[in-house]
């Protein structure tokens, strides 16, 4: 598995950088307790969703399961804008087509939806919950 720095910096195209980056961030997936995967690249009319998940979070009332769909930005260096401000109002629209499509399909427990951004740069990975929405 490579270090972040170097997903980011290894030759190849960018469609092979993106793969590295993705797979990188669905073995962070795996490691988190509360996060089941559901889905990686799941492609509908007008767009696509980087990962689809449940997280399952207790709470004093009990649990709460969240239908959380995932966008992977990866930038090589902290340039002009962070991965989080990179997901346009015009790419969020086509992320929440794809969510539209994937939820006429989706039998799970969940009681809500959230859209989250993993960030990934040469510092490493961060997880903004709820981006939007």
């Amino acid at each position: 598995m490579c270090p972040w720095k170097t997903c980011l910096n290894d030759a190849g195209t960018a469609v092979e950088s993106g793969k590295r980056i993705e797979d990188r961030v669905a073995d962070f997936l795996s490691q988190q307790n509360e996060f089941r995967l559901l889905h990686r690249n799941y492609r509908a009319k007008g767009g696509e969703l980087d990962f689809v998940g449940e997280e399952t979070r207790s709470t004093s009332a009990g649990s709460k399961t969240e239908l959380v769909i995932l966008e992977v930005r990866a930038r090589q260096s902290s340039g002009w804008v962070s991965g989080l401000e990179s997901v346009t109002s015009q790419k969020r629209r086509r992320i929440e087509r794809a969510a539209q499509a994937y939820l006429m399909s989706y039998r799970g427990r969940a009681q809500s939806v959230r859209f989250d951004v993993i960030s990934v740069d040469e510092k490493g990975l961060q997880w903004f919950r709820a981006a939007w929405g």
